[in-house]
């Protein structure tokens, strides 16, 4: 079906993003804000925590997995599948928002 191999392949990426977040992204980042020497927002604090991120990858996948293998009608699959696109996409935006938001107050609080 149309919606399991695109549903797969957002899956595919979401996974491949995860991997590249959490092995070349967020040790970088740790890095960094630890030379900060400030105290991190926990939604900072919760993006730098690759529990975190894999879950944010593994979801898309299993989402999609769920519906194969429960062979879930055309339109639960469809929906199963909208989810997983919608996830993969989103998960960058927040684990980078979450990375860049100490950076951001920093520079607000400069132009202050």
């Amino acid at each position: 079906m149309v919606f399991d191999g695109v549903g797969l392949a957002f899956s595919v990426f979401a996974l491949i993003w995860t991997a590249v977040a959490i092995f070349a992204v967020q040790p970088a980042f740790e890095k960094m804000l630890s030379d900060f020497g400030s105290e991190l927002h926990a939604f900072t604090r919760l993006c730098l925590n690759r529990g975190f991120v894999l879950a944010l990858g593994l979801v898309p996948l299993l989402l999609v997995a769920e519906g194969i293998l429960l062979n879930a009608s055309e339109r639960g699959r469809a929906v199963r599948m909208a989810v997983a696109v919608f996830l993969t996409l989103m998960a960058p935006a927040i684990i980078m928002s979450g990375s860049y938001l100490p950076i951001l107050q920093m520079t607000s609080a400069a132009i202050k």
